[in-house]
């Protein structure tokens, strides 16, 4: 066991842990960014969304998100706009070399991979340590940048889990009551993705799943064509991603396991790579052997897998300011900005709910049971509908009563209401 000792500790190496380790290296502050898995990037990379949604994005060419936008272009000579939902799609190899690049450039940033957070050790009030299997590592601020927000749970912070109803916020897509849906789907189904490829002769069979049913995906591209189904997603070099909602590969069915025990989510887990699994035989026993699992894309035994779930909602802190449904909706054509939120206290106000990040997803829930009605939340720019631009207060980072500690992955958001992540699009 080592001990380790730094100003800056990030836990997790997603979107926003990634960030949040380049911006405090950066700064000069001494940082230990330590991840699950041996690629950085969380749902850019490691979680295979390499077709981020939101066209407008292209606009945003600020901050990180700007300059991995521009490294992209660079090193990625097929070039970026290859489908429909997005104005750059990419091969997550790349992706997930441009983070390890940025961090090797930084000598104050410390980064250690495929280990999870055990304990979270405490003085008082105050969150100092994390305990790992190979290390222990005390830091004078410790960021939350998991995927599913599991310091929360492991150093118990405050935090939400699933719907909340119109009386706690007033926000007006929110469900008077609890109905089927919200107890069957507490929250929204995350998507473990495939990538396919195209071959000259037949591809290898891909097998189906334990208990495949070719039901559960009938009728999956019928309003849309195999062709643009296909090209949703579309990579470089005859690939494609498949990250598709409608009776496709998202699985939200007992996903109350994945805030349980270790046994618990990954069962969890098995289940969505099955499913994900039989969605992939069911393409290609349906459009055809030109369509196969993709070779050498993910580091795994499974390297046309993503490494994990891209998750669009977890734990979500209990925050010194609260994002609302209706501090992200529009007038005219922006949310308000600087954002109006819910702050503990007036004392708070001017500090913590100045805006310091920018996302712009309409509002947009996914369950294998289908669509639920939302306040519209877009657009039309650049002749494609998209969301309007709202920000996020620092406060929403801030725990109302521990000291030592934030939060700066999806976790960070407190919203009712959880969009495609703000942190897709980072302009810190």
């Amino acid at each position: 066991m080592q001990i380790l000792k730094t100003d800056i500790l990030i836990v997790g190496g997603g979107t926003g842990g990634t960030a949040a380790a380049l911006q405090a290296a950066r700064r000069g502050a001494n940082t230990i960014l330590v991840s699950e898995f041996p690629w950085l990037g969380g749902m850019l990379t490691s979680a295979g969304v390499t077709a981020p949604d939101g066209n407008e994005l292209l606009a945003f060419q600020t901050g990180i998100w700007g300059a991995f936008l521009q490294e992209l272009q660079h090193r990625q000579l097929e070039g970026l706009d290859n489908a429909w939902v997005s104005f750059f799609t990419y091969d997550p190899r790349i992706g997930a070399q441009i983070f390890s690049d940025w961090v090797a450039q930084l000598p104050n940033l410390t980064w250690i991979s495929k280990q999870l957070p055990l304990e979270v050790l405490r003085q008082a009030n105050q969150i100092t340590g994390i305990r790992f299997a190979d290390y222990t590592i005390f830091a004078k601020i410790i960021l939350d940048g998991t995927e599913l927000g599991d310091l929360l749970e492991l150093g118990d912070v405050p935090y939400r889990w699933g719907w909340e109803l119109q009386a706690e916020f007033a926000e007006p897509s929110a469900p008077p009551e609890p109905n089927a849906l919200t107890q069957q789907y507490p929250v929204q189904a995350p998507t473990w993705v495939v990538v396919l490829q195209g071959f000259k002769t037949d591809a290898p069979k891909i097998l189906p799943p334990p208990n495949y049913d070719p039901k559960a995906f009938t009728g999956a591209w019928e309003d849309h064509g195999a062709e643009k189904f296909l090209n949703y997603g579309r990579l470089p070099g005859d690939r494609w991603m498949i990250n598709w909602p409608i009776r496709g590969n998202d699985y939200g069915e007992g996903v109350e396991r994945l805030v349980g025990n270790q046994e618990a989510r990954s069962q969890f887990h098995q289940e969505a790579l099955w499913h994900t699994q039989g969605f992939a035989h069911f393409i290609q026993s349906q459009l055809g052997r030109r369509y196969g699992l993709a070779e050498s894309i993910f580091p795994s035994a499974t390297p046309a897998y993503a490494l994990h779930p891209y998750y669009r909602e977890s734990r979500r802190l209990r925050g010194l300011a609260t994002v609302r449904e209706q501090d992200i909706l529009p007038k005219g054509q922006v949310a308000p900005l600087p954002i109006r939120t819910i702050a503990i206290g007036c004392d708070y106000a001017e500090n913590f709910c100045q805006s310091i990040a920018i996302g712009n997803y309409a509002n947009d829930h996914h369950y294998p049971s289908g669509d639920i009605p939302l306040r519209p939340k877009s657009i039309h720019w650049g002749g494609r509908w998209t969301g309007t631009p709202f920000t996020l207060p620092y406060g929403c980072l801030v725990p109302q009563t521990t000291d030592g500690f934030l939060v700066c992955e999806k976790i960070s958001r407190s919203l009712t209401l959880p969009m495609e992540p703000p942190d897709c699009n980072p302009s810190y």
